[in-house]
């Protein structure tokens, strides 16, 4: 029954990398290699392969390519008969399909990894991967936003209005960074990988090509790097950030949702400012749109001395910090001018670190961020919200 119970979890796991829609119908197959002592299936997209052994015991031995749906029918994990045309798993025959247009990797440059970690902790790594995630972006058209940038030590994902920076434990020579697709998280993440550890590494084919690769004791998932250079966030942070306030989150973040609520619908634009008393921050929509008004004061202790001015944030993006932000205190930060990036520091965990680009409102718009002028050749930075 365990036995069972684990080829029926890794069919699943398998038929979870089959595209739903493709115009080549071998991607919809799995390939088998069934020996006397092991079965090993693989499956790809093109950009993932993946690839898991089963300790199992037959009779036959051989290999075959079938449909990947078909195969999650078959009463049996061995097949008792293999022949060119079809292969037999008890009373039930499927049709095989030409194994050899089955997509093989390449793996002549799988020799020498640029960047290796051995027996690193499965969960934290999906812990703060599976986090970064939830901020990349999510339009194909946005090249490597799409992906999990790995640098100096931690994981950062932005979609160009807000952006999560996660310490992670994976260690790396200075000038070693790659971007993981999403997709290599998600895999990761399946109920059939039981490990604790996994070892991870990196190789590259050239400077547009590259591969990271988990392995385990049952599995080997292999994805395509997303290629292209991952904006230097620290650019657009001001060089000085002398407004500093510390919140409570939950009421910080009860405050933006109602802001959500009443915000214009397609810019969600809120203001944040101190109030008058010196005791605390107000939260103001003003949607004209819709002729309404909104304004609620949220506790918050200043911690700098310099006087804020305020500025306008997207208030749906700063709900969804704040709601990702653990712990009960953050730490909100200002730069000095109002086009400034917004950054929030949970107290309770010091390696994680969002920001968030300030809204132009009418009076700013002719106005220049001079903290973030100057552009790295090569590089794009985020776009700050229009």
């Amino acid at each position: 029954m365990l036995f069972q119970n684990r080829y029926q979890q890794a069919v699943k796991f398998l038929c979870s990398l089959i595209p739903k829609k493709t115009s080549l119908k071998i991607l919809g197959a799995i390939k088998i290699s069934q020996k006397k002592e092991s079965i090993t299936y693989e499956a790809t997209d093109l950009d993932n392969f993946l690839r898991v052994r089963l300790p199992l015991w037959g009779d036959i031995e051989g290999d075959y390519v079938v449909d990947a749906n078909q195969i999650r029918k078959a009463p049996k994990m061995i097949a008792t008969k293999i022949l060119a045309e079809k292969v037999s798993f008890g009373n039930l025959s499927l049709p095989t399909q030409d194994i050899k247009e089955f997509p093989s990797l390449e793996t002549r440059f799988f020799k020498s990894p640029v960047w290796e970690q051995p027996c690193f902790s499965k969960n934290d790594f999906l812990k703060v991967g599976k986090r970064a995630c939830n901020y990349t972006a999510q339009d194909i058209s946005r090249g490597v936003l799409e992906g999990v940038c790995f640098r100096n030590g931690f994981f950062y994902a932005t979609n160009g209005q807000y952006l999560l920076k996660a310490m992670v434990g994976l260690k790396a020579k200075k000038g070693i960074e790659f971007t993981v697709p999403r997709m290599f998280f998600k895999l990761l993440s399946n109920e059939f990988v039981l490990d604790d550890e996994i070892d991870l590494s990196v190789f590259m084919a050239d400077k547009e090509q590259g591969y990271i690769v988990a392995r385990g004791m049952s599995f080997e998932l292999v994805s395509k790097l997303v290629p292209g250079e991952y904006p230097i966030i620290e650019r657009v942070l001001p060089k000085e950030m002398p407004h500093v306030f510390s919140i409570e989150r939950e009421p910080f973040l009860e405050v933006a949702k109602k802001a959500v609520l009443y915000a214009n619908k397609k810019s969600h634009m809120a203001e944040i400012f101190p109030l008058k008393d010196g005791n605390g921050l107000g939260v103001k929509v003003s949607n004209k749109d819709e002729s309404i008004e909104f304004i609620e004061k949220i506790e918050a202790k200043q911690i700098s001395k310099k006087t804020w001015e305020g500025c306008a944030f997207n208030a749906k993006s700063m709900s969804v910090i704040l709601a990702d932000a653990p712990g009960g205190i953050v730490t909100f930060k200002a730069g000095e001018n109002k086009l400034s990036a917004l950054t929030i520091e949970p107290e309770s965990d010091p390696g994680l670190f969002f920001l968030l680009m300030p809204l132009r409102t009418l009076e700013e718009d002719g106005q220049e961020n001079p903290d973030s002028n100057a552009k790295p050749e090569g590089k794009k930075e985020p776009a700050a919200q229009k």
